[in-house]
C-alpha cells in the first residue's frame, strides 16, 4: 500500500487503525460522513479495502471496478470485492472529494 493511500485513509478516517477481528483483517476506519471501511489482506498477502453498501451508495463506487478479493466470515465461505493500488487510489480522492463538497 502507497504512502498517499495511507495519507489519505488517515485525512479520511480519525480513527484508522490496526484491527483483526477476521483472519484478513488488517486495518478499519469510519469515514468522515460515512461507515466503516476495512483494509484487508487476501492468501497473496495483497492488501486492499472493502466498504459496505451504505458507503457505496452514498459516495457513488459502484462506478469503480473492482480489482481485489478476499474472504470474509470466520471460516472463509465467503468473499468480497474492494479495490487495490491505482483504482483504490482514485477511489479514495473521489471519496475526499465527496466528503469536501457534502461540507460546503
Amino acid at each position: 500500500m502507497n504512502d498517499e493511500v495511507l495519507v489519505l485513509l488517515n485525512e479520511l478516517c480519525s480513527d484508522f487503525a490496526p484491527y483483526g477481528f477476521l483472519k484478513y483483517d488488517r486495518y478499519k476506519g469510519k469515514l468522515l460522513g460515512g461507515n466503516n471501511i476495512y483494509i484487508k489482506s487476501n492468501p497473496n498477502n495483497e492488501l486492499g479495502m472493502i466498504t459496505g453498501k451504505r458507503n457505496y451508495k452514498k459516495f457513488g463506487l459502484d462506478k469503480f471496478p473492482t480489482n481485489f478479493t478476499t474472504y470474509t466470515r470466520f471460516d472463509g465461505s465467503d468473499t468480497e470485492q474492494g479495490w487495490t493500488g491505482d483504482v483504490l487510489l482514485e477511489v479514495l480522492k473521489h471519496i475526499k472529494i465527496s466528503i469536501n463538497l457534502d461540507s460546503k
